[in-house]
């Protein structure tokens, strides 16, 4: 058996309802959490903005292994975009036209909403189409503020705009797991690290200077 499979899995999220994002197992929890990031110098002495998390939490080759793995898997959905896919460029086509259809008057003709549809398709070229899919859903229910006329479909620029908003939900997620897999501990040590060692030397001190007391006078016995 695989020693990934000691840790709980990461699950994908559900591109299909981004408003309910699925929280990260505890272990990805509590790296996430630990990351930081500020000028200091990392093992080998060289200076770097990080990111950084205490050594006892830098990720074992199993839980990078799973970290990688999932990372790859958010990016391929990152890539199911119009430019880089046949079936996401028809998929937002798709979208796209019965958004027209929905929210354009009764005069709009079927040539229009086609050209209207060539011009949303170019803005949304570098847009997931299941954040464009979220996007006009969230059109659909108003929930984008009040300067906005849901009455009628959004500009292109504005849906893109508003589609990667969408997909940022699972962008910053890619960020969050290559900043766990890219952190170095850093070489000055925190307050509780140096509290500890503290406690360490105070413990150990007295032992070595008694073991060493202990030779001394044996050494002068034997003279």
């Amino acid at each position: 058996m695989s020693e990934s499979h000691q840790f709980e899995p990461i699950p994908l999220p559900d591109v299909g309802s981004l408003d309910a994002i699925p929280s990260w197992p505890a272990w990805v929890a509590e790296r996430a959490a630990a990351v930081s990031r500020s000028r200091d110098k990392n093992a080998v002495g060289h200076y770097r903005n990080g990111p950084w998390m205490p050594a006892e939490l830098i990720p074992n080759p199993a839980q990078r292994e799973l970290l990688a793995r999932h990372v790859d898997a958010l990016k391929e959905l990152m890539d199911q975009t119009p430019k880089c896919d046949r079936a996401s460029e028809k998929a937002t086509h798709d979208l796209i036209t019965k958004l027209l259809q929905a929210l354009s008057s009764q005069r709009t003709t079927e040539a229009a909403i086609a050209a209207r549809a060539e011009a949303f398709t170019i803005a949304l070229e570098t847009d997931p189409w299941w954040a464009v899919a979220a996007a006009i859903r969230g059109w659909y229910r108003g929930k984008y503020g009040k300067e906005h006329d849901y009455r009628w479909p959004p500009a292109p620029a504005v849906l893109h705009e508003l589609a990667t908003r969408e997909a940022w939900k699972i962008w910053v997620r890619v960020r969050q797991l290559e900043d766990i897999l890219n952190a170095e501990a850093p070489l000055t040590f925190s307050d509780e690290h140096r509290k500890r060692m503290l406690m360490r030397l105070a413990k150990e001190i007295p032992e070595i200077l008694g073991t060493r007391h202990e030779r001394n006078a044996k050494t002068s016995e034997t003279v």
